[in-house]
């Protein structure tokens, strides 16, 4: 830090010298010297006259306290780590869009907030959804590698029911994989990065609301504890193609940050541990394409308390052998505290796993 101190007197004197008056405390200055406009012209004046040799060189202070990490941070730091950690490419994009990449993605510009003065014309409105953007950032890639995996953690912006501009952080991530069904991917990352922020009651659930550029029949809701915080599963082809991917499948999945901050890093209650091996089998239910898998998986877990957890790994669909219905596979862990299960435990499981499903109507396959 440089500094001196001079007596109001003496700087006085120097003024006057540069034939700037101080009349009733205030300073006149020449008609001539119009570069001095601002206090820190004026004590540049002073010390050009004093010459900067005078001026004492010291220390700065500074505040060498932590950072104060809020939600917010914390929770863009460790999704930063989760995700880079897995290869994934973290993307800085414009916060901006254009009625071209609004078309791209079947959005409507008007829905969007536009800007009075905007610099160019790829930059108009503000960013409703990550989504746009990291498109483009999958088109502008797309010849170099190919699989994409690209993630981005920032501001969005929209009206609210009263017209009024809302800010609200959002998490998404895009990926490029020349797969028929890229859906499982999705949900085993998101369910780690989940369980990764300490939140442990989610799941996935159809819908009918879904965004512009998603497939109508390929998208769910994602709900964690009780709260939805938006859309998963793929864009459809249409829109995909526009970006020059023809072959492969986009998956994607948008998060409300803002939402999801509030019910991260909960404290989990202890569970004893068991010291017997934990044993797991798979079952198929034939139901209609309107019932909800969480349902299902609900049913599953209120049979016994040896279960211990249902995941859903498939879902099969065929116009010809299953109309108006799917086939849903489950796969369940049991397990005991008090003592190793045998097969006869687990049959009896099974039959009364059936049994409870099969009074809803669920067909095992």
């Amino acid at each position: 830090m440089i500094w001196a101190k001079y007596s109001e007197i003496e700087a006085i004197e120097i003024l006057k010298k540069l034939w700037i008056e101080n009349k009733n405390s205030k300073l006149q200055i020449p008609f001539w010297r119009k570069d001095l406009n601002y206090k820190a012209d004026i004590a540049e004046e002073i010390s050009r006259i004093k010459w900067y040799d005078s001026i004492e060189t010291t220390i700065p202070r500074v505040n060498l306290w932590a950072v104060i990490q809020t939600e917010t941070y914390k929770l863009k730091n460790d999704s930063r780590n989760f995700f880079t950690g897995r290869w994934f490419f973290e993307m800085y994009n414009y916060t901006f869009v254009n009625k071209n990449l609004a078309e791209k993605c079947n959005m409507n510009i008007s829905n969007s907030i536009p800007l009075k003065n905007y610099l160019s014309e790829e930059m108009t409105h503000l960013r409703p959804s990550l989504i746009p953007n990291l498109l483009l950032s999958i088109e502008s890639n797309i010849r170099d590698t190919k699989k994409l995996d690209m993630f981005e953690f920032e501001k969005i912006f929209n009206f609210d029911k009263n017209k009024n501009i809302i800010e609200t952080y959002s998490l998404a991530w895009v990926f490029k994989e020349n797969k028929n069904i890229v859906y499982y991917d999705i949900q085993s990352i998101i369910s780690d990065f989940l369980k990764t922020i300490w939140v442990d009651k989610f799941s996935f659930e159809n819908t009918d609301i879904s965004p512009d550029f998603a497939h109508k029949w390929r998208v769910s809701k994602i709900i964690a504890r009780w709260k939805e915080i938006w859309f998963v599963w793929e864009i459809h082809p249409s829109i995909a193609k526009k970006f020059d991917v023809v072959w492969e499948k986009i998956g994607f999945f948008e998060i409300n940050a803002d939402i999801l901050k509030e019910i991260s890093y909960n404290t989990t209650k202890y569970k004893e541990i068991s010291n017997y091996q934990e044993n797991n089998f798979d079952l198929s239910f034939v139901v209609s394409k309107d019932t909800k898998w969480s349902e299902i998986k609900l049913t599953i877990e209120k049979t016994d308390n040896l279960i211990k957890k249902v995941e859903l790994f498939d879902i099969y669909e065929n116009a010809e052998k299953l109309p108006e219905k799917r086939s849903l596979s489950f796969k369940i862990y049991i397990q005991s505290l008090e003592s190793s299960l045998d097969d006869n435990i687990k049959w009896e499981l099974i039959k009364k796993i059936i049994e409870n499903v099969s009074k809803k109507g669920w067909v095992l396959r």
